[in-house]
C-alpha cells in the first residue's frame, strides 16, 4: 500500500506502517511487564512512520509511559533551533536602523510639526506597514511551498532574492516613493509597505523564514496549517525588534542628535542592503 497525503500535506502511515509500531509496542509491554510494571508503553515516530525515535515503558504509578516520553521528547528534541529566531530580531534591528524604513521621515515628520508625539504616533503605522510588507514574504514562502518541496522552494527564493539585490545595485535604490508631510497616518503606513516591499525587505527574510515555517509540521514540508501560525509568531517577534529600533534612533535623533549631524556620520546603507540580499540568496542555495 502506498501512502497518502492528507489534506494539510503531511503523509499518512501505511496499514502495514501502523501494524508494525503496534507490533513493537506490544513487544515493549511485555518487557515493561516483566520488569515489574504496568503493561504500557508509548512510542515516537518520525515522519517516515518507521523510524522509532524514543520508546518508553511504564514506570510506576505517576510516571505513565506517555509522560515520561514527551519530557525526554522535549529534552532532546527542540521544536526549532534557537538561531533563525535570533536571526529575526538581528534583522528587525537592521530594517529598524536604516533610515530609508522609516525613522528618518517619522523625525523629519515631527520636526516639521514641532511635535514629538508625532514622532511617536508616526512609529504605529510605519510598523505596521512594514508588517504588511513581511507578511507578504511569508506568503510568497508558503506558496512556494504548495508548488515545490521545500528544497526547490529555497533555490527559487534565492534566485529571486539575488535578483532583487542585482536590480537594487543596478538603480533600484534610486526609485524612491514620495509622500508629502501632509500625509496622514493610513499615507505612512501605505508608504512603509511599499518601500520595504520595495527594498525586498521582506524577501531578505525568507532564508530565516523557511526553517522557522518547516519546524512547524512533522513532515518538515511548508503548509498553510502548519506553518502559518508560526510563521505569524516570526513575523510578531521581527516586527516587534524592528519597532523598538525605530523607536530608539528616532527619539535619540530628535531629541538629542539632529538630522544635521547625520549628513556627515552615516553609513551607505545602499550597499550593505544589497550585501544582505546577495548573502540572504547564497545561503538559500547553499543550504
Amino acid at each position: 500500500m502506498t501512502t497518502t497525503q492528507a489534506p494539510d500535506g503531511r503523509s499518512e502511515p501505511t496499514a502495514e506502517q501502523v501494524l508494525a509500531l503496534l507490533d513493537r509496542a506490544q513487544a515493549l509491554s511485555r518487557r515493561t511487564m516483566d520488569a515489574g510494571h504496568h503493561p504500557f508503553a508509548a512510542l515516537l515516530v518520525a515522519p517516515d512512520h518507521a523510524t522509532v525515535l524514543l520508546e518508553q515503558g511504564n514506570v510506576d504509578s505517576v510516571n505513565h509511559a506517555e509522560a515520561v516520553l514527551a519530557r525526554e521528547a522535549a529534552r532532546r528534541f527542540s521544536p526549532t533551533e534557537l538561531w533563525p529566531w535570533l536571526a529575526l530580531v538581528g534583522l528587525g534591528f537592521f530594517h529598524g536602523i536604516n533610515p530609508t524604513m522609516g525613522w528618518l521621515f517619522a523625525v523629519a515628520l515631527g520636526l516639521h510639526r514641532r511635535s514629538f508625539r508625532i514622532v511617536l504616533l508616526s512609529l504605529v503605522p510605519i510598523a505596521l506597514g512594514h508588517a504588511t510588507a513581511i507578511s507578504l514574504a511569508l506568503v510568497v514562502a508558503l506558496a512556494l511551498g504548495r508548488v515545490f518541496d521545500h528544497v526547490i522552494a529555497g533555490r527559487v527564493a534565492a534566485i529571486i532574492l539575488i535578483g532583487w539585490a542585482l536590480w537594487h545595485a543596478v538603480g533600484g535604490h534610486r526609485q524612491r516613493l514620495r509622500v508629502g508631510m501632509q500625509t496622514g497616518l493610513f499615507g505612512l503606513a501605505v508608504w512603509s509597505c511599499f518601500v520595504a516591499t520595495a527594498h525586498g525587505a521582506g524577501l531578505m527574510l525568507i532564508p530565516v523564514l523557511m526553517p522557522i515555517c518547516l519546524s512547524g509540521t512533522p513532515s518538515q514540508s511548508l503548509t498553510v496549517t502548519g506553518s502559518l501560525p508560526i510563521g505569524i509568531a516570526a513575523l510578531g517577534v521581527h516586527t516587534g525588534a524592528m519597532l523598538a529600533t525605530i523607536g530608539l534612533v528616532s527619539i535619540a535623533v530628535y531629541e538629542w542628535i539632529g538630522l544635521a549631524l547625520l549628513r556627515s556620520h552615516w553609513i551607505n546603507f545602499d550597499l550593505v542592503w544589497i550585501a544582505a540580499l546577495s548573502l540572504g540568496g547564497a545561503l538559500l542555495l547553499l543550504g
